[in-house]
C-alpha cells in the first residue's frame, strides 16, 4: 500500500514536469486582438543547442481557426519534401509534406495533421527522417510525452479538441 501511495504522489508531481518540457509561446495581435499560439519541443539530439538555428524542433501552431504541425530542421532542405516517420517502434510511414517558404521547415499536410496529433498523444516519441539539400537522410527523435496535457490546456487556441 505504501508503494502505491508513493507512486501516485510521484505521478502527480512529475506529470506537470513532463508537460513543461513543451515550450509555449502565446502572442496577441494588437491590431486584431487575434491570439496565436506555438507549442514546440526540441529534438532529443539538439536539446541545449546554443542557437535556435542549430535546433531541430517539432511544433504545433494555431490561431485564427487554423492549426499547423511543423518540423523545423537545422539545415536547408531545398525541395526534398519526402518524409519518413514512425511512432515508437511502429511501422515506418512515408509521405510528401509541404515545404516552408525558406525551405528550412516542413509542414504536415492538412489531410494528415489530426491523425498525426492523435498518434503523437498515444506514443512516447516520433522519429522523423528527411534529406537536407545534398546530404543523405537524417533522422531525429522527438519526445511526445506530455502532449495530451498541453492540448488539454491550449486546445481551444490551437483549434484541437480531444
Amino acid at each position: 500500500m505504501r508503494k502505491l501511495v508513493i507512486i501516485l504522489v510521484l505521478a502527480m508531481v512529475l506529470s506537470p514536469m513532463v508537460a513543461e518540457a513543451w515550450e509555449v509561446s502565446i502572442d496577441e495581435d494588437p491590431l486584431t486582438d487575434e491570439v496565436s499560439i506555438l507549442i514546440y519541443r526540441p529534438s532529443e539530439d539538439t536539446k541545449g543547442a546554443r542557437f535556435v538555428s542549430d535546433t531541430r524542433a517539432l511544433a504545433i501552431r494555431g490561431g485564427g481557426g487554423d492549426m499547423d504541425i511543423i518540423v523545423m530542421w537545422d539545415a536547408y532542405l531545398a525541395d526534398n519534401d519526402d518524409v519518413a516517420y514512425r511512432f515508437d517502434e511502429g511501422e515506418v510511414l512515408e509521405d510528401g509534406w509541404d515545404m516552408s517558404a525558406d525551405n528550412n521547415a516542413i509542414f504536415i499536410p492538412h489531410s494528415l495533421k489530426y491523425n498525426f496529433i492523435e498518434d503523437m498523444i498515444e506514443a512516447d516519441r516520433v522519429v522523423i527522417g528527411l534529406r537536407p539539400h545534398n546530404t543523405s537522410r537524417q533522422s531525429d527523435i522527438f519526445n511526445t510525452t506530455g502532449l495530451e496535457e498541453i492540448i488539454n490546456e491550449y486546445g481551444e487556441e490551437l483549434g484541437i479538441s480531444l
